[in-house]
């Protein structure tokens, strides 16, 4: 009877072949950087979102004031730097130091969604025909005692194109981190389990898919014979 087969173990210090775990670390490391990524650039997104607002010309609502503006066209919004509720009579009159009171166009639809939000509201946008000061006056004039604001910022198609550029941006850039990171996870798993399944049938050191044949098998033993029988 043939003796059966036993795979050759590996040589001493030979390291074994298939697939480490650099892949896994790679992956869930671009996993997590996409998620963190993504938060950051949210609240950077914020924040650079209010610094615009805070950097800009504004008067405020309750008592009106002067501002200098430049010739160009911006945005004017109503904000609460409290966040919370500005008022609901928001109606806002631009007057040049002529008396010419400068129309507000109506709100653009990209924009129009930030109407229901209560702390921040878009006005509409106005063109400004020269540089210099600019009268703010509101219909809540001395009534309002807290910190609401008539901000003026770059157009309001202006800041909606370029606060979806920035969210379609980051969240490409995180979903293309993402898949790859899971995809490298993935593969490396499935090829260390594959070559763990290898290792426990075949044994190391064997090429891949080639199993060793196991030889003839036993012939059968005699059948014992009749010692009456003839012959």
């Amino acid at each position: 009877m043939a003796a059966p087969v036993t795979p050759p173990s590996p040589a001493a210090g030979e390291p074994r072949t298939g697939p480490g775990s650099a892949g896994l670390w790679i992956g869930s490391g671009l996993i997590v950087v996409s998620v963190v990524g993504g938060l950051v650039w949210v609240v950077v997104m914020a924040v650079g979102l209010v610094n615009q607002f805070q950097g800009g010309p504004y008067a405020p609502f309750g008592s009106g004031g002067e501002v200098q503006l430049e010739a160009r066209p911006y945005g004017v919004w109503l904000i609460s730097m409290d966040n919370a509720e500005v008022p609901d009579d928001s109606e806002v009159t631009i007057t040049s130091a002529s008396g010419e009171a400068l129309p507000l166009a109506p709100i653009p639809a990209s924009v129009s969604g930030l109407s229901s939000q209560p702390a921040l509201r878009p006005l509409g946008d106005v063109s400004v025909p020269a540089s210099g000061t600019y009268r703010v006056t509101t219909a809540a004039a001395g009534a309002s005692e807290r910190d609401v604001r008539v901000v003026f910022s770059d157009p309001l198609d202006t800041v909606a194109t370029d606060l979806t550029v920035r969210i379609l941006g980051g969240a490409t850039v995180a979903f293309l981190l993402f898949a790859i990171g899971l995809t490298i996870t993935i593969v490396t798993a499935l090829r260390r389990r594959n070559a763990r399944r290898a290792a426990r049938y075949v044994g190391w050191g064997y090429p891949p898919g080639q199993v060793p044949h196991p030889g003839p098998a036993p012939s059968a033993p005699p059948e014992p014979r009749d010692p009456w029988a003839a012959g």
